[in-house]
């Protein structure tokens, strides 16, 4: 069986980006069927579409179509979304017509149920694995991360793009909340440079 798959997702420097390019590498590795790297796909080369991510769904898809929704952010918090409302509004409903949505967590299967009214059984909830690249490391390696950035031995560690502000991830929040171990921020800030503990 051939599977169209949105490989553009890839391209993407979030999480997005790495789940799909993590996706499409294990799917090649793997060798099973036929893999297509199209966000057009066509009946005669394809028996199912899926798009790792949501700007890939098609309202009018030939073929089957599976979706990952990794998130509801723009519907939940519409008034931060404004300048995405249309766009975002038309890729929910090509969602709704796929015949299988992939999310991570049973959280976001409600969200989707609740939101989308998108049935259960068309739902399935697969967590997300990690990359390859998360692995242990060696003692001496982590050492001279901890000193170079003089990290203590616990902290609160926040993951993410910090290239702009990103309303819903609410980062300004949690660095202004109390708690008793510090904060460590790490991601691309903006201009490209990576950030430094705080």
């Amino acid at each position: 069986m051939n599977v169209a798959f949105d490989s553009r997702a890839g391209k993407d420097s979030r999480g997005v980006g790495r789940y799909a390019r993590s996706l499409l590498g294990a799917l090649v590795e793997s060798g099973r069927g036929g893999l297509i790297e199209t966000h057009a796909p066509h009946r005669d080369h394809a028996a199912v579409y899926h798009s790792p991510w949501l700007e890939g769904a098609l309202l009018r898809s030939p073929v089957p179509m599976v979706v990952t929704l990794h998130d509801l952010i723009p519907l939940k918090q519409a008034g931060e979304q404004l300048r995405r409302g249309l766009r975002m509004r038309m890729r929910y409903l090509a969602t709704q017509r796929a015949v299988r949505v992939i999310v991570p967590t049973k959280v976001i299967a409600g969200d989707a149920m609740r939101s989308l009214q998108i049935p259960s059984d068309r739902i399935s909830v697969i967590a997300k694995a990690a990359a390859p690249v998360f692995r242990a490391r060696p003692d001496a390696e982590v050492a001279a991360v901890r000193t170079r950035y003089a990290l203590p031995d616990a902290y609160l560690l926040w993951v993410g793009g910090l290239k702009g502000p990103a309303l819903h991830k609410r980062v300004g929040a949690l660095a202004r909340t109390k708690r008793s171990l510090p904060l460590v921020l790490v991601g691309r800030a903006a201009g490209g440079r990576r950030s430094c503990p705080t």
